[in-house]
């Protein structure tokens, strides 16, 4: 049983080793310590290049430190590992693994011959269907491994697992998550993760392609921090001292009490440090607009789950005022992750957080294991004299050779040329690997901008179009006296002349391809003193759903599609038979302007009842009305 590992991520920057506890749930860190990555070992979390020497100086520090264990845990983080989200039937969980086998060329259209297929439960939902799993599934190339397999290999160390970034920093914040949902920022040299957590699912992650780097480099280029720098002393005066302003807006806001004595010192000085300062802070403008993108996303997707805390890692987390001018900037309050609830690994981290050790810690806790590790065959035989069994192999060993050496040249001769053939088949589609990442790349964007179109899409967009239906099909006389439009209806006030026109309007509002339905509020039938009768009244709608929109225009264009075939088949009948179609084409038109007829009155009719039942106490104030004028006229 594996008690201890050391836990490796490789960075492009710095490469960080624990010692510590293996699949521990609240595990205990022995020791830790990082060196800065050589130059082209480690690219898009692929080893390559010089990786001897990497493997020497890094065994070196093992043995310096005294990290006595010979397994190994990798994190990997690569965009050459796809990631989708999917849902299963909640089943058992020894059943989740053969259903993402079974639908894995569903999720991911490629061949996944040199793929390896891996999955992480996010966690449960329930919907219309019932309540569901929601499971990560994961495919990373195996070429990927093999350089963690040459490192581990000159190291003289055994791999256990190799496990997800993203899953190595959810095993740790998780804990952390109370109620509501809570945004982890996990801050890199390079890249940063953000992944939004409520009740130990995760509802989003996304990775943006900026971190702390480009302010290291600003530290290290600038002279108003001190002679030339390495990156780990740049790094190391990033922690210890506030080398940023506050906010991106206002540069002289935030100066310290310090930098105010020293202004009244010497102002030239000063002046070039907050101007150093200030470009510093500039370097992290595109964290941030692009953290604010996703948190507006996030909002417009899960209106009903605001985020309710926001905790920073990484190493970020050690960067000194970055919690505060993310905090200025996002608009929300955003806290250092210095501890975990139940953890506690705080202890071992007295000076600083353990923020750019949290991928190390996840990975040695819970890790997804993306490596398919080859086991070794036991070699003894129990009931069998160990001297017999090399006797026995040797005697067995030379029956087989001569068959063999007899039957195998000819399969030789043939492996060996598909082989050769295959490694050309490789080396000619190894150019669509990119392509493949390009894909990957457009399909998110795509995704991305599809999802938000949908949640910001209105029938006010179509309100132009809406308005140049009512002029064609309105009454020319009638008045419009009120209009109002929102996300659900309409509600329009009209004068026409009589109830007829009114009637005709109803029956043309509910011919509206947008329109669900449509009732008449308030009716009013009135006479002037010139003598000119108007009728008032206000019509309300409500809109159709944009997917019965669209099912609506499918419908009609079938129905154009059946009309047009009907009236090219009635065009040939008419060439053979023309008499006979003369007499047919009377007929149905006067069958026609007889339905139409019928219609219109049907029409009518409905219109002028609905109106008489919205509004009967109006129609017998007119009637009592009219009495009135007939009995003065007979006066008269």
């Amino acid at each position: 049983m594996i008690s201890k590992v050391l836990s490796i991520k490789i960075g492009e920057t710095m490469t960080r080793v624990c010692l510590m506890d293996y699949r521990s749930k609240n595990p205990r860190i022995y020791q830790s310590f990082s060196m800065q990555t050589p130059e082209n070992v480690i690219s898009d979390g692929v080893l390559q290049g010089d990786i001897k020497n990497f493997a020497s100086s890094l065994r070196n520090m093992i043995i310096d430190k005294n990290m006595r264990t010979k397994y190994v845990v990798f994190s990997v983080q690569s965009t050459k590992i796809a990631t989708r989200e999917v849902k299963l039937p909640f089943v058992k969980a020894n059943r989740i693994g053969a259903m993402v086998a079974a639908n894995s060329a569903d999720y991911f259209p490629i061949d996944l011959a040199n793929y390896q297929i891996s999955h992480n439960i996010l966690g449960t939902e329930e919907d219309e269907q019932g309540k569901r799993y929601k499971i990560q599934v994961l495919a990373a190339p195996r070429t990927l491994f093999d350089g963690y397999t040459q490192l581990a290999e000159l190291c003289d160390l055994e791999i256990v697992a190799v496990d997800y970034a993203g899953n190595s920093v959810y095993q740790v914040a998780k804990a952390e998550c109370g109620a509501g949902a809570n945004l982890v920022m996990k801050v890199g040299e390079k890249t940063s993760l953000m992944m939004v957590i409520e009740n130990d699912s995760v509802l989003l992650s996304r990775t943006i392609p900026y971190g702390v780097d480009d302010a290291i480099t600003e530290i290290q280029n600038n002279r108003a921090f001190g002679p030339k720098l390495s990156y780990e002393q740049a790094i190391t005066l990033a922690r210890r001292k506030t080398c940023i302003r506050l906010s991106l807006q206002d540069q002289f806001s935030d100066m310290e009490d310090e930098e105010e004595e020293y202004v009244e010192d010497n102002k030239d000085v000063s002046k070039e440090l907050l101007e150093a300062k200030t470009v510093v802070t500039e370097s992290f403008e595109p964290l941030i607009s692009q953290t604010i993108r996703m948190l507006d996303f996030y909002n417009s997707r899960y209106p009903k789950t605001p985020i309710v805390k926001i905790h920073l890692t990484g190493a970020g987390a050690e960067f000194a005022g970055l919690s505060k001018l993310m905090t200025n900037s996002i608009g929300s309050k955003v806290t250092v992750l210095s501890k975990i609830s139940g953890l506690h690994i705080d202890k071992f981290f007295r000076d600083s957080t353990f923020g750019e050790y949290i991928e190390n810690i996840g990975a040695a806790m819970a890790p997804i294991n993306l490596y398919e590790i080859k086991k070794k065959k036991s070699t003894t035989v129990a009931g069998v004299d160990k001297n017999v069994i090399p006797v026995i192999v040797f005697a067995v060993s030379m029956a087989v050779s001569v068959v063999l050496i007899v039957s195998s040249v000819l399969p030789y001769e043939i492996a060996k040329r598909t082989n050769e053939h295959d490694k050309v088949i490789i080396e000619q589609l190894r150019s669509i690997e990119p392509i493949y990442n390009e894909y990957n790349q457009v399909k998110g964007e795509n995704e991305y901008l599809t999802s938000m179109e949908e949640y910001t899409w209105t029938h006010n967009k179509d309100l132009v179009e809406f308005i140049e239906e009512m002029e064609k099909k309105m009454p020319s006389a009638t008045k419009i006296t009120a209009f109002t439009s929102n996300r659900d209806g309409f509600t329009i006030g009209f004068t026409v002349n009589n109830k007829k026109e009114a009637a005709k309007i109803v029956s043309q509002f509910r011919t509206f391809n947008s329109v669900a339905d449509v009732e008449v509020t308030a009716l009013a039938d009135t006479k002037a003193e010139s003598g000119v009768r108007e009728v008032t009244f206000t019509l309300q709608g409500t809109y159709k759903e944009k997917e019965q929109m669209e099912y609506d225009a499918i419908e009609d264009d079938a129905e154009a599609t059946d009309t047009s075939a009907a009236s090219q088949q009635e065009n040939n009948t008419n060439t053979s038979e023309p008499t006979q179609a003369a007499d047919n084409t009377a007929e149905q038109e006067q069958a026609d302007n007889a339905a139409e007829q019928e219609q219109a009155d049907t029409a009518d009719n409905a219109a002028e009842q609905e109106q008489a039942d919205a509004n009967g106490n109006a129609a017998d104030t007119e009637n009592q009305n009219t009495d009135n004028d007939n009995n003065a006229g007979n006066e008269e």
